[in-house]
C-alpha cells in the first residue's frame, strides 16, 4: 500500500479510514481520479494523508533524502471552499457550462483532497524539476504550479464528476475562491 492514512484531532484510525475511503470511492467516479489513485497505490513511495479537523489543506513535499515518500497531505474535512466559475475565464469549448453568469459553488472535501493528491502527482512525475521550481518560492512559479494542478487535474475530475450527476464547484484560476 502506498497511501498511509493517519488520524488527528480526535478521529480514531477507523474513522479516518472510513472518511478517506468514502472520498476515494466518490472520486473513483472520475476516470482521471480513478487512474491517479490507482497509480499512487502502485508506486513504492508512500503518500501520507492526515485526516484532520484543523489546519489548512496542503501537500508538503518530502525531505530531499526521503526517497520513500510521495509527500504528506493535511486534509481538513471541515473545510468549506466556495469557488467561483468566472464566465470570462471559461474556456470556449463545448464541454464547459454555458451559464451566462459567474457561478459560485462549493467544492466537496473529496475534490479538495484530489487537488492535494494532484500536487503529489506533479511531484512524482519529476521530483527534481518540481523541487527546483518550488524551492524558488517565487509567487508566480507557485501560482503556475497551482494553476496547472487546477486545470489539468482538479477541473478534469470535477467535470467528470459533474457529468455523472455530482454537484461540484469549479474554478479556472487557483485564486478564484471565496
Amino acid at each position: 500500500m502506498s497511501i498511509n492514512v493517519r488520524a488527528f484531532d480526535g478521529f480514531s484510525f477507523d474513522e479516518a479510514i472510513e472518511i478517506f475511503n468514502s472520498a476515494k470511492n466518490y472520486l473513483r467516479k472520475s476516470d482521471l481520479a480513478n487512474f491517479l489513485i490507482n497509480e499512487i497505490e502502485r508506486i513504492d513511495e508512500v503518500l501520507t494523508i492526515n485526516v484532520r479537523k484543523t489546519l489548512v489543506d496542503e501537500w508538503r513535499w518530502p525531505e530531499k533524502d526521503d526517497v520513500n515518500s510521495a509527500g504528506e497531505i493535511d486534509w481538513n474535512i471541515t473545510t468549506e471552499l466556495n469557488v467561483i466559475d468566472y464566465r470570462d475565464r471559461r474556456p470556449d469549448v463545448d464541454w464547459v457550462s454555458r451559464v451566462d453568469d459567474d457561478a459560485i459553488a462549493r467544492m466537496s472535501i473529496a475534490l479538495i483532497l484530489m487537488h492535494e493528491i494532484g500536487h503529489a502527482c506533479q511531484y512524482m512525475t519529476s521530483k527534481t524539476e518540481f523541487r527546483e521550481h518550488i524551492r524558488t518560492l517565487d509567487n508566480d512559479v507557485c501560482l503556475m504550479i497551482e494553476n496547472i494542478n487546477v486545470n489539468a487535474i482538479e477541473n478534469t475530475v470535477a467535470l467528470e464528476l459533474i457529468s455523472g450527476g455530482s454537484i461540484e464547484g469549479i474554478r479556472w484560476d487557483y485564486r478564484d475562491t471565496q
